[in-house]
Order: structure tokens, then sequence, then C-alpha cells
């Protein structure tokens, strides 16, 4: 009975963890704040046939995404989420008292030899921010913010 009651609740925090992050996500309060270190971008989770995916746009050009993936969401060890993405590095998410926060495998490297860092974290209360940065073999950087993590709010509009 115990253990049934383990399952469950492992379950409910996964389906928990997927609710808050499927949405319309953008950073418009820190792209106005900040417009010379935050462009203004979209973040969408969405499922498509029942698949987890992901689209990422500047707000001034949303016919075309600079960036776009799919997921497959599994329960990892000691009560961890693994959020697996194609072609990026694997997050682990670690429930925490007001949402999840998140890592990559410090080992992953980019199929083209780039060492890649994500650091993110999704609050209940509807904020998502993640840090994604990528350097070359030669320790160049080659996208990500040096000014901080990306701070998305829920988007409300279509």
């Amino acid at each position: 009975r115990q253990r049934q009651m383990c399952i469950r609740d492992r379950l409910r925090s996964m389906d928990e963890f997927l609710e808050v992050l499927v949405r319309h996500w953008h950073n418009i309060k820190q792209a106005q704040s900040s417009p010379t270190s935050f462009a203004y971008v979209h973040y969408l989770w969405y499922y498509d046939d029942g698949v987890l995916k992901t689209k990422q746009w500047y707000d001034y050009n949303p016919k075309e995404p600079y960036r776009e993936r799919t997921h497959k969401v599994y329960e990892g060890k000691d009560n961890t989420i693994i959020l697996e993405t194609n072609d990026a590095a694997d997050t682990t998410w670690t429930a925490t008292p007001h949402g999840w926060t998140a890592v990559s495998d410090p080992n992953w490297k980019h199929p083209k030899g780039y060492t890649v860092r994500t650091k993110a974290t999704l609050d209940r209360s509807g904020v998502f921010a993640t840090d994604d940065r990528g350097w070359d073999w030669n320790g160049k950087s080659l996208w990500g913010s040096e000014k901080g993590p990306f701070v998305f709010t829920q988007c409300n509009t279509k």
C-alpha cells in the first residue's frame, strides 16, 4: 500500500511538472528592462500527436523559429524527472518547495564536439528561467547570454 502511494505521488509530481511547463512562455519583461542584453523571445512547449515538442522564436519573426526540438520525459532516480532532448543535453529536474530545478549532464558533448551547460528553474507561480550555453573545443562562446538566464513568464497572447 505504501509503495502504491509512493508511485502515485511520483506520477502526480511528473503530471504537475508537465502541467506547469507545457505552455507559451515569453521574456517580455526582461527584454524591455534590458534590451541590449536580452532579445525578446518566445518559448512554446506543446504536444503534437502525443509528442512533447518545443519551438523558440524571436518576437519580430514568429514565422521562423530559430530552434525546434522533440523531448521525452520519464522518471529518473531519486524522484527526479528526466527531460531527454533530441540533439541537446538531457536535463535532470529535481523538485523544490516552489517548483523544480534542472541541470544538464556535465559530461555531455554535442555531436559537433561542443561543450553544453544548461541550468533551469520552473516555478509553480509561472516563471521559467533557463541558462543554456555552448562553447566550441577552444572555449569560445557559441550561444547563451553572458548576462544570466533568460527569464520567461506565461504569454497569454496567440
